[in-house]
């Protein structure tokens, strides 16, 4: 019974997530762009609660059933035989980074598919656009979730067999001290991590746009680098972001969409938005 509640909770949560996703995909085609739009946001608010919801489901069960569960104690008997065997054939420490990795692997890849039923969406509503708007999404989803795994990759890979040593030890000063200093570093390279994720240019400082921008910065009393300006072509996206704790590498992004298609009252006031972002010392 405790395992038949495991399984569940694993399952139901997604599975109305799908359920949800075909129903928004009835007559999408032929709704407005508006209509897919606000379909394919309704859904997208309706994942992370979903994810909330099986999280507290698999804590409560694990917690009030854990013991009489046979399924995790099987899979835990299986993985320390694989890693004894990994352990023979390269070190303790690699091979705790690799399981480490696949662990991780695992749970993006189970994760992911709650990303399924939107994704699946996006591409019905891009369909009358084209193959070409299409095959842009696909690349700038693949650069993104590359780009959001590094620092996860990195953590998980290279730097928690390292740490583990001060868990072991009951260092937990060290190790929260370890974990402050590679969240600052991540935080600080998040420009560059964006553009990993996005084909982006510079808007030359003497662009309007820039100057506007500089000059709500210097109001504000604060710094930035560049405005870069993200290069989503086909998929028609207006947006803009902030990124960098520090002003020689803090940006400002701001669509080609939105550059191309909204007056200068409107890129204004998102400028200003961005910089109380700054202002305001939001991460």
């Amino acid at each position: 019974m405790a395992d038949l509640m495991l399984f569940a909770a694993l399952v139901l949560p997604l599975l109305a997530v799908v359920l949800l996703g075909r129903y928004f995909e009835r007559g999408l085609l032929d709704a407005s762009p508006e209509e897919q739009a606000k379909r394919r946001y309704r859904l997208s608010w309706v994942i992370t609660p979903a994810i909330l919801v099986q999280a507290g489901l698999l804590w409560s069960i694990v917690l009030n059933w854990g013991e009489r569960m046979a399924t995790p104690a099987w899979l835990f008997a299986q993985m320390q035989g694989f890693a004894n065997l990994l352990a023979e054939m390269i070190s303790r420490p690699a091979t705790a980074a690799v399981l480490s990795i696949l662990g991780m692997v695992v749970i993006v890849l189970y994760y992911s598919l709650y990303s399924l039923p939107w994704l699946r969406l996006d591409r019905i509503a891009k369909r009358a656009q084209g193959n070409s708007a299409r095959n842009t999404q696909l690349k700038l989803t693949l650069r993104g979730a590359i780009a959001g795994f590094l620092p996860l990759m990195l953590w998980i890979g290279v730097i928690t067999p390292f740490v583990s040593q001060f868990i072991a030890r009951g260092e937990v000063a060290t190790f929260a001290l370890v974990l402050t200093g590679f969240l600052l570093v991540v935080h600080s390279l998040s420009p560059l991590q964006i553009q990993l994720a996005n084909p982006t240019v510079p808007l030359p400082a003497e662009h309007p746009v820039a100057r506007m921008a500089r000059e709500l910065c210097a109001q504000a009393g604060v710094g930035i680098d560049q405005v870069r300006v993200l290069k989503l072509g086909e998929t028609r996206v207006a947006n803009a972001l902030v990124a960098g704790l520090w002003p020689w590498l803090r940006r400002i992004y701001i669509t080609d969409h939105m550059l191309e298609t909204f007056s200068v009252a409107e890129i204004r006031a998102i400028l200003a938005h961005e910089v109380g972002h700054i202002r305001h010392r939001h991460l």
